[in-house]
């Protein structure tokens, strides 16, 4: 038997046992469920925007971060997609030392790219919020707890 025809040998009852177990996931009626009641207390909206106080953005503050955590996030995906990218060069290296090298300093940049976007969250953030740490902790006119 050549080794194409095994493979396919090996193939075919996978194949068959997974078609046979969807179709019977498929012929299974769906459950029903009760309906479910509304709980007493703030509700989310229906339909429609939520209100503008909850979703404006009028501080400069509040601008900087926006556009900072839109910026993170693009960054930070291109960073998890290097080092998925680096992943597949290694694993298709095929016992090529030079190319599995490559691979390992590509994920090591990616890791160390990773935490540096991290890490410049946190200062963005921290500076970011000093005014209003300091605005919160600094000038209170209540007394101090005894």
């Amino acid at each position: 038997m050549s080794k194409r025809l095994r493979q396919l040998a090996l193939l075919l009852p996978v194949l068959l046992l997974f078609t046979v177990q969807q179709a019977a996931a498929f012929s299974l009626p769906l459950p029903s469920f009760p309906p479910v009641l509304p709980k007493p207390g703030i509700q989310a909206p229906e339909k429609g925007p939520l209100p503008k106080e909850l979703t404006s953005c009028d501080s400069l503050r509040c601008q900087v971060l926006r556009y900072v955590n839109y910026a993170l996030t693009f960054v930070g995906l291109i960073a998890v997609i290097v080092f998925i990218y680096a992943g597949f060069l290694y694993l298709t290296s095929a016992g090529d030392a030079k190319k599995a090298d490559e691979a390992k300093k590509a994920m090591t940049y990616a890791v160390i790219g990773i935490l540096v976007i991290l890490l410049s969250y946190v200062i963005v953030k921290a500076v970011i919020d000093i005014p209003t740490q300091a605005r919160i902790g600094g000038s209170s006119s209540f007394p101090d707890p005894p």
